[in-house]
């Protein structure tokens, strides 16, 4: 019983100290970039967070060392699923003639099932393209339907595109 006593003592002791050790929060108000543009802080409050592709917060050091004491609250970047979907569609077709052929705008592209590393992108699957690393890219392969539905079990897109890259980092845990 003692031991026990001790476990749970030690515990949150230990729980305590740790809490005490958070990093620092930013300050009131960051630097706001969306989709590359300088905005004010106050448009946060007017973006759709379904919208939401990719979201970056700069370290208020590393912030100042890019942007100056305008940094001495953070940097926060936005990345919005067009904006991303614009970004990945027109780096694609500049590495593949194929998929140029296949996807000559934004129209036709919607109608490509995206498979990365064996995984079929179903939703929220523009910030996995955006942030492609350039480096890691090995093979874009345009599949047609009929590949698509046997091999993927995909019926509702006319084409599919096949992605394959080195081995990338692991993902962040997604924020809850």
């Amino acid at each position: 019983m003692k031991k026990i006593l001790f476990l749970v003592i030690g515990f949150f002791i230990g729980f305590v100290g740790y809490a005490q050790h958070t990093p620092p929060k930013m300050g009131k108000k960051p630097i706001v970039f969306i989709d590359s543009l300088l905005v004010p802080y106050d448009t946060l409050g007017h973006i759709n967070p379904n919208q939401i592709a990719l979201l970056t917060v700069l370290k208020v050091e590393k912030g100042i060392a890019m942007y100056g004491n305008d940094a001495k609250d953070g940097v926060i970047y936005i990345i919005t699923k067009p904006y991303a979907r614009l970004h990945y569609w027109r780096y694609l077709r500049s590495v593949s003639v194929l998929y140029d052929t296949y996807f000559p705008d934004l129209q036709t592209e919607a109608q490509a099932q995206y498979i990365l590393n064996g995984k079929v992108l179903k939703e929220n699957y523009e910030s996995d393209l955006a942030a492609l690393p350039r480096e890691k890219l090995v093979s874009i392969t345009v599949i047609d339907k009929y590949t698509l539905n046997t091999s993927y079990g995909i019926t509702d897109k006319d084409h599919g595109v096949v992605i394959i890259t080195e081995p990338l980092p692991p993902a962040a845990e997604p924020v809850k």
